[in-house]
């Protein structure tokens, strides 16, 4: 008789064979969802409705200004400009952090800049320090209080677009009280989605014993649970809800033209095959897509288009210094980004910006910080952006980095997740489904603290 061998054996060959070292699965993906973790670990509120609105307040005494829209100003006296000299604007335009024009501007002091021709709102040469003396209609009289550039302290005449930059006020002596100024909170909203992931397999597979995984309902139960978490991180990012969320659409007009005033417009509502509502969130992404500022020379910009052929260190210090302008209430900013995005900082810290070598990057070494996340830091100039690696970027058009204040973004839940298994019991059917339901949104205020970067 020949001898037997492994190969020659048939059944031993195709059926008896240990193949598998284990019954251990290698998943290619193991943590998929670090906004949605992150964003729940900074805020999570329970919500009495479906659609939701948030208080919020952006202190006008931070950056209070006006400009002329005339086309030329004049002192009023023969030597003029001199301190007590007048000069009057008779249209007032680009109102910023003050109360719509009234007598409470009477004795607000501070500098009168010249525009410097580019007509964007960039401040020229110094006209002088002057104090509001009176305010009619559309009208302001100002007092001059000297230039101190000028000989005998003489002002500067003003032209158009000039700026008036609020810094304190004047009072006279014996003076009465001066009208009281006053804001109002703004209100921003959102809505919680209804987001559904079901697993079926029949009763035959449900009842297979098999190597990998011993049940594939088992397998597919905790894949399933991965990519509703997975959806539920992606809608955090790239949902968009039909109304917006309130607010100037500086992404539409630079300028701030359209307002987005609508909560909800119940006439054209979005509805699914049966006719019924779809609830929609605003992610961040499309929230900074419509109420972020692209203009380079706005000191609010917060969507930075990096052009990697060009980008050079002083770009990258004026754009930090714009997002940390406000300071982050947790001392740094958190910058979730695709692989494109961290390989571009990556070999910028190691060789310069655009070849030189003098002006790196620091990004430090992998930690693990409290939030349980895999971080690393980006240093600037200006403060600390916190990278985490999140794969639901990685199909954007082009690198992309979401920087968040951890103290603005949060969760709003309407119903809390909830699994229901076996839901499918009719006409005694022969499988098994299972289903995940979630009904929330993401706590999202405060836009000017938030901002999207974006490769070309």
């Amino acid at each position: 008789m020949a001898t037997r061998n492994l190969a020659a054996t048939g059944v031993i060959y195709t059926d008896q064979r240990q193949f598998y070292l284990d019954n251990e699965v290698s998943e290619l993906w193991k943590q998929v969802a670090p906004f949605i973790t992150f964003s729940s670990q900074m805020r999570s509120k329970k919500s009495k409705d479906a659609d939701y609105k948030m208080f919020q307040h952006k202190s006008g005494w931070t950056n209070m200004r006006f400009r002329s829209s005339d086309s030329s100003s004049a002192w009023t006296n023969s030597n003029a400009g001199v301190p007590n000299d007048q000069i009057t604007w008779d249209t007032i335009d680009n109102i910023v952090g003050l109360p719509a024009m009234d007598s409470s501007w009477v004795g607000l002091a501070g500098e009168m800049y010249a525009d410097d021709g580019s007509d964007t709102g960039k401040l020229g040469d110094l006209v002088a320090y002057a104090v509001i003396y009176s305010q009619n209609g559309t009208a302001v009289v100002f007092k001059c209080l000297g230039n101190p550039r000028g000989a005998s302290f003489a002002a500067l005449n003003t032209v158009g677009n000039a700026h008036f930059i609020v810094t304190h006020s004047l009072s006279g002596e014996e003076a009465s009280a001066p009208e009281a100024a006053s804001d109002n909170l703004e209100v921003v909203w959102n809505s919680c989605s209804i987001i559904n992931t079901s697993v079926n397999v029949s009763g035959t597979l449900a009842a297979a014993g098999l190597r990998g995984y011993s049940s594939d309902l088992a397998r597919l139960r905790n894949d399933r649970t991965m990519l509703h978490k997975m959806k539920l991180n992606n809608n955090y990012y790239f949902g968009m809800r039909p109304d917006g969320m309130g607010g100037y659409a500086y992404g539409y007009d630079g300028d701030g033209g359209e307002n987005d005033t609508t909560f909800i417009d119940t006439s054209t509502p979005v509805t699914d095959a049966a006719g019924k509502v779809i609830r929609s969130s605003m992610g961040i992404i499309p929230a900074l897509l419509r109420y972020g500022r692209t203009d380079i020379a706005h000191d609010e910009q917060n969507v930075f288009a990096l052009n990697q052929a060009t980008y050079k260190y002083d770009h990258f210090v004026d754009d930090t210094a714009k997002i940390f302008q406000y300071v982050p209430t947790a001392g740094l900013l958190y910058g979730f980004c695709d692989m494109r995005f961290k390989a571009f900082f990556s070999k910028v810290s190691q060789g310069g910006f655009l070849g030189n070598s003098n002006a790196k990057v620091q990004i430090t070494d992998f930690k693990l910080d409290k939030l349980g996340l895999n971080v690393q830091d980006l240093i600037t100039p200006s403060g600390v952006i916190r990278l985490v690696y999140d794969p639901a970027l990685k199909n954007q058009p082009n690198g992309t980095m979401v920087v968040v204040d951890p103290a603005h973004i949060g969760q709003v839940i309407y119903r809390p997740t909830r699994i229901k298994f076996n839901i499918k019991t009719d006409d005694d059917y022969d499988g098994v489904k299972d289903n995940i339901r979630s009904d929330q949104g993401p706590w999202l205020d405060l836009i000017q603290k938030h901002s999207l970067w974006q490769l070309t």
